[in-house]
């Protein structure tokens, strides 16, 4: 009588990257283990025919020089007997602070076969190795002693985004940004992007020394390499993410400044120029815009708020500007030149 074939299961690197997170990196790793434990004995319930094909292996939290107690509160949660496998690494003194390093220093020493990029105000979906197995085509089943995948092989995948905080407002916003996922393949950081992590290699990872967009660089990577069908596949299931940008800035004043960014990254605006954008807009749009004398365009009352314009009075001053040809074609340029005068960002947001 023939034995069923065995499988061995791949092995799951989670990587979380971090920056003075101490207030919420708790949540993050919490939900990497307990969920993952929920998934392990709801397998063990699946009758014989259906192998696991993804274990959680390792956590990596790659630490960017934090000053507050995040690498402290992580390793008491290590502590605990079920937290396996679970290592603190430093991101190297001679590489510029940032997340697409960090994140590239983890998947350089994680063992694993998946890996997992986690953001450290995110958590995870209920048996999310499942979720990605499943997203990825690695679950297999037995028929006949033969073994069938189940679904097409993405190159990468990624969960449906969520907000920790619930409104209508926000709600619509997770919806925008799951929808831009699916139709662009290019997946959000804060959705919890996986791959295999011999793709990853293949695409050479994510943009060193990038300061943001690097996981929207890596979705265009993923799209010119594997096409549009084989690209990415985004997960019906959701991570929670923190609104706390959104919170800060106003839930408007954030997507409109997000798709400027956006705009802007695709006009071929320099990374480090936006990200200074991303971290004062106001700072950016007055120097861009008096700095060369294009306020003398507008109406005065128009001008009279480059002072402090908000993102949203941005967009007024877009619109102006819009009517003069001369300087709408040349805010790209702007935007380099400011991007060359000033100094680059050393930490990521």
């Amino acid at each position: 009588m023939s034995q069923s074939p065995t499988y061995q299961p791949l092995r799951l690197s989670v990587i979380i990257p971090a920056l003075n997170e101490a207030q919420v990196i708790a949540r993050a790793i919490e939900s990497v283990y307990d969920r993952a434990v929920r998934q392990r004995a709801a397998v063990e319930s699946l009758r014989p025919s259906c192998e696991q094909s993804l274990v959680l292996h390792e956590v990596l939290l790659v630490d960017g020089g934090s000053v507050d107690d995040t690498c402290s509160r992580a390793k008491r949660l290590a502590q605990r007997s079920a937290y396996k496998n679970f290592r603190i690494v430093h991101l190297p003194s001679t590489q510029r602070t940032c997340r697409a390093n960090q994140q590239n220093w983890g998947a350089r020493l994680a063992q694993g076969d998946i890996l997992l990029f986690l953001h450290a105000d995110t958590t995870l979906p209920f048996q999310y190795p499942q979720v990605i197995a499943r997203t990825l085509g690695l679950i297999q089943t037995n028929t006949s002693g033969e073994s069938k995948a189940r679904m097409r092989h993405p190159a990468l995948g990624a969960f449906s985004l969520e907000f920790t905080e619930s409104s209508w407002v926000l709600r619509l916003v997770a919806w925008g940004a799951n929808l831009r996922s699916r139709l662009f393949r290019a997946p959000y950081g804060d959705q919890g992007i996986f791959l295999r992590k011999q793709t990853f290699q293949d695409l050479e990872g994510f943009p060193a020394d990038w300061p943001l967009l690097d996981d929207v660089a890596l979705g265009h990577r993923a799209l010119r390499r594997f096409g549009w069908g084989n690209a990415c596949r985004i997960a019906p299931e959701h991570v929670q993410t923190s609104a706390r940008r959104y919170q800060k800035l106003g839930v408007l004043n954030t997507v409109l400044l997000n798709q400027c960014i956006l705009l802007g990254f695709a006009l071929g605006v320099p990374v480090d120029a936006l990200a200074r954008w991303y971290r004062a807009p106001r700072t950016l749009i007055r120097d861009a815009l008096l700095r060369t004398h294009m306020h003398e365009n507008l109406s005065p009352a128009v001008t009279l708020r480059l002072r402090r314009p908000s993102p949203t009075e941005a967009f007024t001053v877009a619109r102006e500007m819009q009517a003069h040809h001369r300087a709408w074609i040349s805010i790209p340029s702007i935007f380099h030149q400011n991007g060359a005068a000033q100094e680059k960002p050393t930490a990521s947001a």
